[in-house]
């Protein structure tokens, strides 16, 4: 499923109100967050007797690990994501751990994918809304399906998961993960005094 709205397009047709706003809302969201929640992590990890003291997590997307010719906006920002994400985590105390997640295709709108990662592309909205804008029981136990996957696939993320691309199985085609330039299980050289 590719990203829909105005930021949907080749590079020089997306108008640059636009690129800003997916910029803005994906790469500056996350900043933000990293801005206000890791130096708190930080000091709490340097106060607790845990061996992993916190774990962030920033939703990618397998459009931040593969380009595709009419996201230009999309995967710019989710390619920032990943390395954004790397570059936290080889700044972060040996007890905590920063991953890029892309999540997959959640809702039943956006892809069929057998758990084997085999499926075909769907071109269309990312949910199937009602009219009254909500999800549909569809798209509730597919968004399901994927809370009990993701939920305890995050849990168990530690520290020598710190830095790696990690994707949620079973919510990527094959070919899809295929495409990929930045592969599941990527990571950076754990070296903090670089």
């Amino acid at each position: 499923a590719l990203p829909q709205g105005k930021s949907h397009g080749r590079a020089w047709e997306v108008p640059l109100k636009d690129f800003d706003e997916t910029i803005d809302m994906n790469v500056k969201g996350v900043a933000n967050m990293v801005r206000h929640f890791i130096p708190q992590m930080i000091q709490n990890a340097t106060s607790a007797s845990d061996s992993l003291t916190g774990t962030f997590v920033a939703m990618s997307s397998g459009l931040g690990r593969s380009p595709h010719p009419h996201c230009a906006a999309y995967c710019a920002s989710k390619f920032a994501i990943e390395g954004m994400m790397k570059s936290v985590a080889m700044s972060l105390p040996d007890s905590m751990c920063a991953v890029p997640l892309a999540p997959g295709f959640v809702a039943p709108s956006q892809k069929n994918v057998t758990s084997a990662g085999e499926g075909t592309v769907q071109h269309h909205h990312l949910s199937n809304i009602n009219n009254r804008g909500c999800p549909t029981d569809e798209d509730k136990s597919h968004i399901n399906r994927w809370v009990n996957v993701a939920g305890p696939m995050i849990l168990r993320l530690n520290r020598k998961d710190n830095g790696r691309s990690m994707s949620v199985k079973g919510f990527h085609t094959l070919r899809d993960r295929q495409s990929w330039i930045i592969q599941d299980g990527t990571g950076v050289p754990m070296n903090n005094n670089m």
